[in-house]
C-alpha cells in the first residue's frame, strides 16, 4: 500500500510539473510589469528637450565670455598686462646679478672605494727533466777535511824546515812532499787540496787527464755529499705589468691611495704536481721542497710547503755553491726565482732559463750600443781616440749597474714590513725588498731592485714579466709530470680603514696574504734515466737494397764509486742504427777526483734507456772534401718522449770528450826538483 502511494505521487508530478513551472514564470512577469508602471515619471522641466536646450545655452555663454567682462565681474582678482616701454635707454644695475666666483664650480668626485684587484696567474710554462749528480754540503765531512788540511799544513811546515836545514848544510834538496818526479813514482800527497801526483806506472787503470778541462757544475772541495738524483726544472712568466694595471683599476687614486704600497707584492707561491699516466684525469697533489736546515731538533720541518724568499734560504742552505746565473737579473725575483740547483760536473746551459729571458751579456751589448748612439759623433770619436779601453769601460760600467740592481738576499717582492708566516711557518714572511744577487762564494740569488717614478711615486716596470723558476728534486726517472702554480701576494687592503673598502672586500676575511687562482697546467715534463746521449758522427747508407745509415753516439753517465765519490763515465757506441738502445755494459773510462784523473772501471753499466728511432745525414756529396752533411737523430727516452739531436749542437762536447780521454804516451806527473817542492810539489802535488 505504501509503495502504491509513492507511485501515485510520482505520476502526479510527471503529469502536472510543467504546468506549475509555467504558472510561476507568468506570475513573475506580471509582477515586473506592475512594478514598472507604478513608478513616478520625470517632471516636464527635466525632459530631454529641456535639458538639451540648457546645455546649449551654457556653451554659448562660455564661448562669448571676454577678459573685459571678467574684469567687470571681479576687478580685484584679475589684472590685464601692459607692454613694457621700448623707447629710451633703461639701465639695469648688474651688481646684484654678479655672483662671487665661477658659475661652473668644480664637481667633487664621488668617493671610490678600494676593491680587490683581479690576480693574474703565471703563464708560458717551460720545463726540462734531468737525472744526474747533485752536490750538497756535508758539515761532518767538511770538519774532517779541515782537520786533514791542518795536518797537511803541519807536515809541509816540517818538511820546509828540514829542507832549509839541508840547504844550509850544503845538501841538494829534492823538494818537499811534492815527490821526486821520477818516472813511475808516486807524486806524494800534494797538500791534500788537489791530490795530484799519481803516476801512470803506479796504477794501470789510472792516468792523469791530458787536456785542461773547463770546470762544469758546482765548485767541489772534496767534503761535499754527492747524490744521484732526478730533477725537474720548471719556469713560467709572472705578468707584472698586467698585474700592476689590475691594481690601478681596483684601487682608485684617492685619499687612501699610496703608490709606494699599492702595487703587486709577490711573496711566494704554492706548487701542485700530477703524474701523467694513462688515466684521463690528472690527480693534483701539493708538493714540498726539502728543507736544507732540517736537523730533527731546532728545525723539524723536512719539507717547505711553498716557495718564498725565506723558504728558498732554507731549501738551498745545503746546496753546494759555484753555479752563477747568466740571465738578465731584472727578470729575477728573490721570492719567485730559485737559484740554480747544484749540478755536479754539468752545467744547466739553457735548460734553466726561460726562452723569453735574455742573457745579461746581450743586455750589456744593447745598452752599450744605445749609449754610443746617444753620444755626439765627435764625442764618440774622441772616446775611441784617447781611450783604447772605451768598450771595456762601458762594459765595466754596465756590469756595475747590472750587479747593483739588487743587494744581498732581501725579502719578498716589496718594501719593508712586519714579518709574517703563511700557514704559520714563515714561508711567506716579511715584505722586504726585491733582494739581489748573492755575495761572492755563495749561491747566486735572483734580484731586482724596485724603481719608482720621482714625481708620481708610481712603480716603474722595466721588463715584460718576471721569471718564476723552481727545481723539484723529488721526481723519479722514467716518469712524466705536469705542474701548476698558485701565486701568493701581500694583501694591499689589509689594515685599510673600513670606510675606504668596498663591500666585496669587507665580506671576505682579510689576511696579510692573498692567493690567486691556480695556473693552467704546464707542458708534460719527462724525467730521463741517468745518462746523456750525444751525436758524434755518422755514415750514410751504403749502396744496396738492405743498408741503412749508422752513427757513432757518445753516451755519458754519472755515478758514485764504492767510496761515495762522484765519477763521470762515457764511451762511444759505434754503428748505432735504427732501433738501437743506447745502453752499455763493459769497461769504460771514468773521470774521478773532480775530473783530474781518468780511471778505467770494469763492468760499468750506462743505462740511458734511449732508443734511436731514425737517422739522417752523413752524406759527402755536394760538400767540400773532408766534410759531410751534419747528422740528425730522432730519439725516444724511457718515458716515451721523442726529441731531436743534432751533430752540430753536440760538436763541442764531443770534441772535449775526445781530447780529455785521448791516450797519451807521456810519462806520469811527478814532483818538482830542487826548490820546487814548495811551489809545486808541496802545494799541488805535481
Amino acid at each position: 500500500m505504501k509503495g502504491n502511494g509513492l507511485d501515485a505521487i510520482k505520476q502526479l508530478a510527471l503529469k502536472h510539473a510543467e504546468k506549475v513551472v509555467m504558472l510561476l514564470v507568468v506570475a513573475c512577469a506580471g509582477y515586473l510589469v506592475y512594478a514598472t508602471l507604478s513608478h513616478e515619471s520625470l517632471p516636464e522641466s527635466n525632459s530631454a528637450d529641456n535639458l538639451t536646450q540648457k546645455a546649449n545655452n551654457v556653451k554659448r555663454t562660455m564661448d562669448d565670455y571676454t577678459w573685459t567682462q571678467a574684469v567687470e565681474n571681479a576687478p580685484g582678482e584679475i589684472r590685464i598686462h601692459e607692454p613694457l616701454q621700448t623707447a629710451g635707454g633703461v639701465e639695469i644695475d648688474p651688481n646684484p646679478y654678479n655672483p662671487d666666483g665661477n658659475f661652473d664650480k668644480p664637481i667633487v668626485p664621488p668617493t671610490e672605494l678600494r676593491k680587490d684587484p683581479r690576480l693574474l696567474a703565471p703563464y708560458g710554462f717551460e720545463g726540462h727533466g734531468v737525472t744526474s749528480l747533485f752536490g750538497f754540503l756535508d758539515p761532518e765531512e767538511a770538519e774532517r777535511k779541515e782537520l786533514a788540511r791542518a795536518r797537511d799544513e803541519a807536515v809541509r811546515a816540517r818538511d820546509q824546515q828540514l829542507e832549509s836545514e839541508r840547504m844550509n848544510a850544503g845538501q841538494d834538496g829534492f823538494g818537499g812532499r811534492g815527490g821526486r818526479g821520477v818516472r813511475g813514482g808516486r807524486g806524494g800527497r800534494g797538500g791534500g787540496e788537489f791530490g795530484f801526483g799519481a803516476m801512470a806506472g803506479e796504477d794501470e787503470n789510472r792516468r792523469p787527464v791530458n787536456a785542461r778541462m773547463i770546470r762544469a757544475g758546482v765548485s767541489m772541495e772534496g767534503s761535499e755529499l754527492i747524490r744521484a738524483m732526478s730533477c725537474a726544472v720548471v719556469m713560467a712568466k709572472v705578468p707584472l705589468p698586467e698585474q700592476l694595471e689590475e691594481y690601478k683599476k681596483a684601487i682608485p687614486a684617492g685619499r687612501h691611495y699610496d703608490p709606494g704600497v699599492d702595487y703587486p707584492q709577490y711573496v711566494g707561491y704554492l706548487v701542485q704536481r700530477a703524474e701523467v699516466t694513462d688515466r684521463p684525469e690528472l690527480e693534483w697533489k701539493q708538493i714540498g721542497f726539502p728543507n736544507g736546515l732540517y736537523n730533527g731538533t731546532s728545525d723539524k720541518r723536512r719539507f717547505m710547503p711553498g716557495v718564498s724568499a725565506d723558504a728558498i734560504d732554507r731549501i738551498v742552505s745545503n746546496w753546494a755553491s759555484g753555479l752563477e746565473d747568466v740571465y738578465d737579473p731584472r727578470y729575477g725575483d728573490a721570492s719567485l726565482t730559485m737559484p740554480l740547483a747544484p749540478l755536479v760536473a754539468r752545467n744547466w746551459d739553457n735548460m734553466a732559463y726561460h726562452s723569453g729571458v735574455p742573457l745579461a751579456s746581450d743586455v750589456e751589448e744593447e745598452t752599450i750600443e744605445e749609449e754610443e748612439d746617444a753620444l755626439p759623433d765627435d764625442a764618440a770619436d774622441e772616446d775611441l781616440l784617447f781611450s783604447g779601453e772605451a768598450d771595456d769601460g762601458m762594459r765595466g760600467r754596465m756590469g756595475r749597474e747590472l750587479a747593483g740592481r739588487g743587494g744581498g738576499r732581501g725579502g719578498g717582492f716589496g718594501r719593508g714590513g712586519p714579518p709574517g708566516g703563511f700557514r704559520g711557518g714563515g714561508e711567506f714572511g716579511g715584505r722586504g725588498g726585491f733582494g739581489g744577487r748573492g755575495g761572492g762564494g755563495g749561491i747566486s740569488r735572483a734580484g731586482n731592485q724596485l724603481k719608482f717614478d720621482a714625481e708620481t711615486g708610481e712603480l716603474e716596470v722595466e721588463v715584460p714579466f718576471l721569471m718564476l723558476r723552481f727545481f723539484d728534486l723529488t721526481v723519479q726517472p722514467g716518469k712524466r709530470y705536469k705542474y701548476r702554480v698558485q701565486l701568493v701576494l701581500n694583501d694591499v687592503n689589509y689594515g685599510q680603514p673600513r670606510d675606504a673598502l668596498d663591500k666585496s672586500v669587507l665580506a671576505r676575511v682579510r689576511k696579510m696574504r692573498i692567493s690567486g687562482e691556480w695556473s693552467e697546467p704546464s707542458p708534460t715534463i719527462s724525467i730521463p734515466q741517468a745518462g746523456i746521449v750525444r751525436i758524434a758522427e755518422s755514415s750514410p747508407p751504403r749502396r744496396g737494397a738492405y743498408t741503412e745509415p749508422a752513427a757513432t753516439i757518445l753516451v755519458e753517465s754519472f755515478g758514485l764509486d764504492e767510496r761515495g765519490n762522484a765519477l763521470q763515465a762515457s764511451t762511444e757506441i759505434e754503428n748505432a742504427r735504427r732501433g738501437s738502445v743506447m745502453n752499455f755494459t763493459g769497461d769504460v773510462d771514468t773521470l774521478v777526483d773532480q775530473g783530474r784523473f781518468i780511471e778505467t772501471v770494469e763492468d760499468f753499466t750506462i743505462d740511458t734507456g734511449v732508443v734511436v728511432l731514425d737517422l739522417s745525414g752523413g752524406a759527402s756529396e755536394g760538400y767540400p772534401r773532408g766534410e759531410k752533411e751534419p747528422t740528425h737523430a730522432l730519439l725516444m727516452d724511457a718515458s716515451g718522449r721523442m726529441y731531436l739531436r743534432d751533430e752540430l749542437d753536440d760538436e763541442m762536447e764531443v770534441a772535449i770528450h775526445r781530447s780529455v780521454f785521448e791516450e797519451s804516451d807521456k810519462p806520469g806527473m811527478g814532483g818538482g826538483r830542487g826548490g820546487g817542492g814548495r811551489d809545486f810539489g808541496g802545494d799541488f802535488g805535481f
